[in-house]
């Protein structure tokens, strides 16, 4: 049997906001994929879709996590994550989410053996003035 493609979208990601500070991530900790684990995802879009559908934003491959399972949005400050009425559910550190703010060192869980850890940015670069209408913090 040949082995299964890796259905991950590779892509040049800006690894900063518009603000000059780094982008909040997720890094895959499990996976039924082998060569997804470790993974790194930047979130710097306001809306990124995770699922097995070829139009997510991150392709999980596990066969338990539905098409367009969950998406992570920006509300003010804050990342929040959004089950998408998947089949199987989204957990956030063990318990079924619907929908929750991420906090740093949170736990994502789809489908049989996908977990995802949510980690915020750290320092702003010095080095790159922010954008035109931004500010840093």
């Amino acid at each position: 049997m040949p082995p299964r493609e890796d259905t991950t979208k590779e892509e040049q990601v800006d690894l900063y906001l518009p603000t000059g500070a780094p982008a909040p991530y997720l890094i895959v900790i499990t996976s039924p994929s082998s060569s997804a684990v470790g993974r790194m995802y930047r979130s710097t879009k306001d809306e990124i879709v995770l699922g097995r559908g070829i139009q997510s934003d991150i392709l999980v491959d596990d066969d338990g996590v539905s098409r367009y399972h969950a998406k992570i949005v920006l509300r003010g400050e804050k990342r929040v994550l959004i089950d998408l009425d998947s089949t199987n559910g989204t957990f956030l550190n063990g318990a079924k989410a619907k929908e929750a703010v991420l906090q740093e060192g949170d736990k994502i869980q789809m489908g049989r053996a996908t977990v995802l850890k949510y980690n915020r940015a750290g320092r702003p670069r010095r080095d790159v003035p922010p954008r035109v209408g931004t500010t840093r913090r």
